[in-house]
């Protein structure tokens, strides 16, 4: 985007939450306004974007939500971040988006089209749940006790992989830790509810540094059995508010939005939507938009931010969508960074198939450290990179006079922290 558009947009953030808060310490926004690569860029321009467009519609409804961002209560700045985001996504002239007053009880913002037909919109956001926060929080502990075992048995490091076929409890957690030792390199065990393997080091970073431990862990296990009830217990809040409030309006029909976090297979979702409409046929609800905001790797080695929708709607909102005697309506979607595709899956990559990976959690990090062999006669080209998400390529210069890292300014996962 050009110069202008950028400070537009970071001058819309640092205008709403105040330079002097922004340069803050422990608040989630503030992390990434302090952030030096460039995902974390694309991000403030995002919420940029939303702020710098919503104020002019709704002024105290911006500043209203900007004080709840800044709040220390976090479904609250999760829920208010994703209200400004979402409602953003629907301005997009020639159709006209309006945020609901605080006392309009059943829906949170209103879409008028262009012939004036009209959408009552609810927002609601699907989050991180206590069963994969839980995941990731041990499988860190489990990369931990990986790298403590490499330091004392292969300095210069190696890869585990673990695939769980249940959603581990905390005793298998522990059980995997405890038996990390009896592992034998290259050779696959079942350890309990685990299949895990220790294996070498990826040729394509070589040569490799003994100054430093590189690694690779990558670990994944089934959704929890409560995950589905999860998602199906915001439909079932939005379905009783829809039926509570729902009237009667012509030419109106009533969308839910609902965010469903990037490390949730949005596929599968979309098909837990669908069941859930068609067994709650002829409700208030006339559509569920199911929305994924992601970063997406292409094969360029480049990445990008991923808007994708997985939009279920009823015989009624098609009917809407075609009246007679007058032009099918279309909603259209303001993607202010970004661009839209269709719903992203995950791949295994790096053996000798490419694997789906989209009904589970998973977690991903590792540091490769490439040995770089100076002669200062002559240039020495280095790279460093992020191959993937979690996963960092560093540079280590050993020269007569000893050695030095260089790393790169990039995020610490290639996931949208917004929403933290």
């Amino acid at each position: 985007m050009s110069e202008y558009e950028l400070d537009r947009r970071l001058g819309a953030i640092a205008e709403a939450f105040d330079p002097a808060w922004l340069e803050g310490a422990g608040h989630p926004l503030q992390n990434l306004w302090q952030r030096k690569d460039g995902f974390a860029t694309n991000q403030l321009c995002l919420l940029g974007d939303a702020i710098a467009g919503l104020k002019p519609i709704d002024a105290p409804w911006v500043k209203r939500h900007v004080e709840k961002i800044k709040g220390r209560q976090a479904n609250e700045r999760r829920g208010s971040m994703f209200e400004m985001l979402g409602t953003n996504l629907f301005r997009h002239a020639p159709q006209i988006i309006t945020p609901t007053k605080r006392n309009a009880a059943g829906y949170d913002a209103i879409l008028t089209l262009p012939d004036g037909a009209k959408v009552d919109l609810s927002l609601k956001s699907y989050g991180t749940s206590t069963h994969e926060r839980l995941f990731r929080t041990q499988a860190a502990s489990s990369e931990q006790a990986f790298k403590d075992l490499m330091k004392a048995r292969r300095p210069q490091g190696a890869v585990l992989q673990v695939i769980a076929n249940a959603y581990p409890s905390r005793s298998d957690w522990q059980g995997l830790r405890d038996q990390l030792p009896t592992l034998l390199h290259g050779q696959a065990t079942q350890l309990g509810i685990w299949a895990a393997k220790i294996g070498e080091l990826p040729p394509d970073f070589a040569p490799y540094s003994d100054e430093h431990l590189s690694h690779l862990v990558f670990i994944t296990a089934p959704f929890h059995v409560n995950e589905r009830k999860n998602l199906s217990d915001k439909f079932d809040e939005a379905f009783a508010n829809a039926k509570k409030h729902a009237a009667s309006k012509p030419d109106s029909v009533r969308v839910v939005l609902m965010r469903v976090p990037e490390t949730i297979s949005l596929l599968a979702c979309g098909q837990w939507a669908k069941d859930y409409l068609a067994s709650h046929h002829g409700g208030p609800i006339d559509g569920v938009y199911l929305y994924q905001l992601t970063v997406v790797d292409q094969p360029s080695g480049q990445s990008m931010i991923s808007h994708a929708f997985s939009i279920t709607e009823t015989p009624g909102m098609m009917a809407w969508r075609s009246p007679a005697g007058k032009s099918r309506r279309t909603i259209a979607m303001n993607l202010a960074v970004g661009v839209g595709t269709k719903p992203t899956q995950r791949q295994i990559i790096g053996g000798p198939v490419t694997l789906q990976l989209d009904d589970g959690y998973l977690y991903q990090r590792g540091d490769f450290y490439t040995l770089h062999k100076v002669d200062l006669s002559k240039p020495t080209n280095v790279i460093v990179r992020n191959p993937a998400s979690g996963v960092f390529q560093h540079a280590v210069l050993q020269h007569p006079d000893g050695h030095c890292t260089l790393s790169g300014h990039f995020p610490p996962v290639k996931e949208i922290t917004l929403f933290d």
